[in-house]
């Protein structure tokens, strides 16, 4: 998603507006992520007082990751806003354009939890795998003393 910065660097305007929804490629996903929906911008890309690019940027999206225990689809929610003041050193590199995904890559990846589980297998293993607890008769006198 290259965005023209030629308006801004000019001084025509003082901030560029981002109301996109874009589709991140396929060669981003990690081997947790299964699919990422179509992500939703909002925000605006702006210089400030130094003259610095940054940028204001709420997104939104749905992963699909793995499930840590049973490797099912787990849905995962993304909501983030970033607000990033005078980008790093690699993203310096601006001429007339500049391209986001790399930067809404980067935050996306700071939300995935290291572990998912499946809500849907949510089941008590300690009733399953647990005996059932049985008195012996010949202790079972004890319990009475125990209850004074």
């Amino acid at each position: 998603m290259n965005i023209s910065l030629i308006k801004l660097f000019s001084g025509v305007t003082d901030r560029i507006d981002i109301n996109e929804e874009i589709t991140i490629p396929e060669e981003y996903y990690t081997y947790d992520i299964k699919s990422i929906s179509p992500v939703k911008l909002d925000g605006y890309l702006y210089l400030d007082e130094l003259d610095n690019l940054s940028i204001n940027l709420n997104v939104k999206c749905d992963l699909t990751l793995k499930s840590s225990i049973s490797l099912n689809d787990v849905d995962f929610p993304i909501n983030i806003n970033i607000d990033e003041l005078d980008f790093d050193d690699e993203n310096k590199k601006i001429t007339n354009s500049i391209d986001l995904i790399p930067i809404i890559w980067q935050n996306i990846l700071i939300e995935i939890p290291i572990r998912v589980t499946d809500s849907s297998n949510d089941e008590d293993i300690s009733d399953k795998y647990i005996k059932k607890e049985e008195i012996d008769e010949r202790l079972s006198k004890l319990k009475d003393f125990l209850d004074e």
